[in-house]
C-alpha cells in the first residue's frame, strides 16, 4: 500500500492542482461583467457593452452598482428604440443611454434608502424605498444583488429611457 502512495504522489497528485482541473483550483472570482454574462436575463445589455466598447470599463477594479435593464426591458423600449441605438452612426448616444445605468459605488439592495444617486454619465437617479420595495426612477428592481468583486448588478425591468 505504501508503494501505491508514493506512485499516486509521483504522477497523479500533480494533475490535482493543473489548470486542466478547474474543481480543484482556488475559487474564481468575478467582475459584474462576468456576473451579467452568465445570466441569460441580461444578453442584450452585454450586447450593448461589446457594441459600446464599454465592456472594459466592468472589468476593472472600481466599485459600480449597475442598474442593468433585462431583455424584456430593452426590446420593451418604443418601437425601433432599441435596434436604431445599437447602429454605429449612434455609438455615443448607446455610450450614454448604458452609463445612465451605472453609479460609481457599490450599493446592495440592502444599503438603499430614499435617495438621489449620480451615474458615471452625471445624471440623477431617484431611489425609493418602501419596505422591501426598491424602484429607481419607478422602476423596480427585479433581480437585486447580483455581486461580482467589482460591485453589484441589480436587473431592472425598464430600461432608462435615452
Amino acid at each position: 500500500m505504501k508503494k501505491f502512495w508514493i506512485l499516486f504522489n509521483i504522477f497523479f497528485a500533480p494533475l490535482l492542482h493543473s489548470e486542466e482541473t478547474p474543481f480543484l483550483r482556488e475559487k474564481q472570482v468575478l467582475t459584474t461583467l462576468d456576473v451579467m454574462t452568465l445570466d441569460p436575463n441580461f444578453s442584450n445589455f452585454i450586447t450593448a457593452l461589446n457594441v459600446a466598447n464599454l465592456t472594459n470599463l466592468l472589468e476593472n477594479t472600481n466599485q459600480f452598482t449597475i442598474f442593468a435593464p433585462t431583455n424584456a426591458a430593452l426590446d420593451n423600449l418604443p418601437n425601433g428604440t432599441w435596434k436604431d441605438l445599437l447602429k454605429p452612426e449612434h455609438l455615443q448616444k448607446l455610450q450614454n443611454f448604458i452609463k445612465d445605468h451605472i453609479v460609481a459605488a457599490k450599493i446592495t439592495i440592502n444599503d438603499f434608502k430614499n435617495e438621489y444617486l449620480t451615474t458615471i454619465n452625471g445624471k440623477k437617479l431617484h431611489v425609493n424605498r418602501n419596505d422591501n420595495l426598491v424602484t429607481v426612477n419607478g422602476v423596480p428592481i427585479v433581480l437585486p444583488n447580483k455581486q461580482g468583486i467589482n460591485g453589484v448588478v441589480h436587473g431592472v425591468n425598464k430600461a432608462f429611457t435615452p
